[in-house]
């Protein structure tokens, strides 16, 4: 007879606690306004890392992530489920500055947009709760550090950087000054 295996633990989930949901309501009030009106209810749960394990509670192509945005299925719907849900890294939540927590909220729900018909109204599901899809990033970096110090300005790093540099200016990088080679990007 073999020995009993040992239960793993893995990863584990809770639902965010009221203060959480508060924040996410505020932010939609002020910021979301789309989501507001159409009456999006969006679920928020918390990821912890497994405390015998060596990964994150949240990552994404192997970088750790503090949020995932994604959209709940019409079967979960049914269920009782939202219609859309932040997942949020709670390992990391508890130390982030509040300031910080909610950019990192405003970052997920800015990934939630109301569907609309041809005529600019909101559409709506089976259930007639209002359909949500989700938003890629405005901008995605893909960086190689090591390409980007052999190469410098000849890599897609660097020019990626100086892209985004020029067109926003310090927006994105308020800390830096110039570009290095003369240019100047907005003040």
């Amino acid at each position: 007879m073999s020995a009993p295996k040992e239960e793993k633990k893995g990863k584990y989930f809770t639902l965010a606690p009221a203060a959480i949901h508060k924040l996410c309501k505020e932010l939609v009030q002020l910021y979301h306004t789309d989501l507001d009106s159409a009456a999006v209810k969006v679920d928020i749960v918390m990821a912890f890392h497994d405390p015998e394990g060596d990964s994150f509670a949240l990552e994404k192509d192997g970088h750790r992530c503090l949020g995932i945005a994604s959209n709940i299925t019409l079967k979960n719907r049914v269920k009782g489920m939202g219609d859309c849900e932040i997942l949020l890294d709670g390992d990391a939540w508890d130390g982030l500055p509040d300031k910080q927590k909610a950019a990192l909220l405003d970052h997920e729900l800015e990934h939630f947009e109301v569907k609309r018909d041809k005529v600019g109204n909101f559409m709506f599901d089976d259930l007639t709760r209002p359909l949500i899809k989700l938003r890629p990033h405005d901008r995605q970096v893909g960086f190689f550090d090591n390409v980007a110090r052999r190469h410098r300005s000849d890599s897609m790093e660097v020019e990626q950087l100086r892209k985004m540099f020029i067109e926003a200016g310090q927006v994105y990088l308020p800390f830096v000054q110039d570009l290095g080679d003369g240019e100047e990007g907005e003040k």
